[in-house]
């Protein structure tokens, strides 16, 4: 089935993308693996905003798929934790290329985390008492 996106770049996004801003950015950062990128230098490059690209770099580090270097001033670098997700985000980047609806498709239509249902149905309901 050509219009779909393999299993494992499917699980890959559930489990490990939570944005398009999130995905842009490991995608730069795996195209030069040898590179080590400042967020200044991403931010540059994919013109979001710098906080949420500093917030980004730092979730995608926790998750093991970019090693982050230095105290104050951080940098980064894609290595991933381990073989198997170097490889799935080697995926994701060939399905993006050739299939970049489907994975669009993919990363839009996740299912909210319970976190955030739990934390929305705080927000209903502090809203619904001050009608």
């Amino acid at each position: 089935m050509a219009g779909h996106l393999p299993n494992e770049v499917e699980q890959f996004i559930l489990k490990y993308i939570d944005s398009l801003e999130e995905m842009e950015i490991l995608l730069l950062l795996s195209s030069a693996p040898e590179k080590v990128w400042t967020p200044d230098m991403v931010y540059e490059a994919i013109r979001s905003s710098l906080d949420s690209v500093k917030q980004r770099l730092e979730a995608l580090a926790a998750k093991g798929l970019l090693q982050s270097k230095g105290e104050g001033h951080r940098s980064y670098q894609f290595q991933p934790a381990t073989a198997d997700l170097a490889a799935a985000v080697q995926s994701l980047a060939m399905a993006y290329k050739e299939r970049r609806l489907r994975v669009l498709e993919c990363l839009f239509s996740k299912p909210l985390s319970s976190l955030r249902i739990f934390a929305d149905a705080f927000k209903i309901r502090k809203d619904s008492n001050n009608g």
